[in-house]
């Protein structure tokens, strides 16, 4: 038994190998895909000198109900980081207004240092 199951290994092994050759040439392009996930939209401000920033979303962003994508980041001009969600570092997040709006809200970072909000909706 176990020389049949080593004579079909063997065998298979041999099969494989034989199955390689050249690779064809390429085929035509594909058609174009459909577009990315919406509206990308990057507003910059400076921080102020108590350590926060605000920048007002267009109307079309949404509302804390459905809220777009966020990721904020700040730094000097040469360098940006990301803000991330760790409560000892800066903070990045939505508010919405009365007049139901949102506003993109960074606080906790060094005053001066730029302000970069990038929305996607």
């Amino acid at each position: 038994m176990m020389r049949t199951g080593m004579l079909a290994l063997t065998c298979s092994s041999i099969l494989l190998a034989a199955c390689e050759g050249e690779a064809g040439p390429m085929g035509p392009a594909g058609p174009v895909g459909p577009g990315g996930p919406g509206t990308r939209v990057v507003l910059t401000t400076v921080v102020s000198s108590n350590g926060t920033a605000s920048v007002a979303l267009p109307a079309a962003a949404g509302t804390l109900a459905n809220p777009p994508g966020l990721t904020c980041y700040t730094g000097t001009g040469t360098a940006l980081l990301v803000v991330g969600t760790d409560l000892d570092g800066p903070l990045c997040g939505l508010v919405q207004s009365a007049s139901g709006g949102l506003t993109a809200n960074l606080d906790g970072a060094v005053p001066g240092w730029t302000a970069r909000f990038v929305v996607v909706y």
